[in-house]
């Protein structure tokens, strides 16, 4: 290494856009959070829901548990 090759971090690169739109990684990470978590709370609502009834098992939740 001779001092010549050193790369600048810029955070608002192009390079750190999402999939050459206009928004950037984080807030991207942050919207696939946001859903993941959505999707996680309704589920719990729903098996919550759906066993509390006594309705037994229910084939489609017993395939998302495992």
């Amino acid at each position: 290494m001779d001092g010549t090759d050193i790369v600048t971090f810029r955070e608002n690169d192009k390079a750190f856009r999402l999939f050459g739109t206009n928004v950037h990684v984080k807030i991207g990470a942050y919207i696939a959070g946001a859903i993941g978590f959505a999707v996680t709370i309704a589920y719990c609502i729903i098996y919550t829901f759906y066993h509390s009834r006594g309705m037994g098992r229910n084939p489609f939740l017993d395939h998302i548990e495992l």
